[in-house]
């Protein structure tokens, strides 16, 4: 979990012109329209809707621009809560995800990290954190096992986990994904799979990524895993991403190498929604 404080200036805010508000939030004040999507309330259209609607993509890359809405794009549950305490006023803000690789992208993004002159985001002219930090939030069914199992038995996989066979060279591998919904995080599993086999060079969506896609090759074109190409792979069920016993498997054929360890070659199905240690644990019961 990410948890901050932010402080606002809301007089500087107040007393800006329409132009220099609408600059900052990203949106246009002066104009209220129907949101296009599944929440029909009205809302202050973006200030670039017209272009990433052109293009299809929503919040694909680094934005060209400062406003807040071009926000790094991930699979995260947030919440926001405004607070008046004293002569303060301002946010309390709480994001959940299952890595930190999530917040740090919309961290840099909004501190300059991404942009070549070095410039934040504008929203942090009016505001700025009081408070911030990273906080572990076990799951509900890590709370349910603790009692059962010796936590210090468990093997936790790094974030970060170096590829086992470190002698071989790096594989140049293609990664297209849909960037809506939890698509990117479910890539990061699986990069973390085959980089258990094999030291990678990643290109992240060189093309723009289709709707629904989540593609993997080489860059000869040979496929690794290809969601749109199973029978119901525009529906986001299970069986349409591979499985990391799969991957393993897979890696072994392209490399001829038969002999590959990965501590991800499991025989049991892939159990979504839960950690690879939470995974241990429901196997080992």
């Amino acid at each position: 979990m990410y948890a901050g404080k932010f402080i606002h200036d809301l007089a500087k805010f107040n007393n800006m012109t329409p132009e220099e508000k609408n600059n900052i939030i990203g949106r246009n004040y002066d104009t209220v329209s129907a949101h296009r999507g599944y929440d029909s309330r009205p809302e202050n259209p973006r200030l670039d809707q017209n272009e990433y609607r052109s293009k299809h993509v929503r919040d694909a890359g680094p934005a060209p621009n400062r406003f807040h809405t071009n926000r790094a794009h991930g699979a995260i549950y947030r919440q926001s809560m405004p607070f008046v305490q004293g002569n303060d006023e301002g946010l309390f803000f709480v994001a959940f995800s299952r890595f930190i690789d999530e917040f740090e992208r919309a961290l840099n993004r909004m501190s300059g990290v991404y942009q070549p002159d070095g410039s934040t985001d504008a929203l942090f002219e009016i505001t700025r954190a009081v408070t911030s930090g990273y906080y572990y939030v076990p799951s509900k069914s890590e709370l349910q096992n603790l009692t059962e199992l010796p936590l210090i038995s468990i093997k936790i996989p790094q974030e970060q986990e170096q590829p086992i066979n470190i002698g071989m060279p790096k594989l140049k591998i293609v990664a297209e994904y849909c960037t809506n919904c939890g698509y990117k995080t479910i890539f990061l599993e699986k990069k973390r799979v085959i980089e258990s086999v094999i030291q990678v060079e990643w290109i992240i969506n060189p093309k723009m990524p289709r709707l629904a896609s989540f593609e993997l090759y080489l860059e000869d074109g040979t496929v690794i895993w290809s969601k749109l190409a199973q029978p119901n792979g525009m529906n986001n069920y299970p069986e349409c991403w591979p499985e990391n016993q799969y991957l393993i498997q897979r890696m072994r054929q392209i490399l001829n190498q038969p002999e590959l360890q990965s501590p991800y070659d499991q025989p049991a199905p892939t159990i979504w929604g839960v950690s690879d240690w939470e995974y241990d644990i429901v196997v080992s019961k």
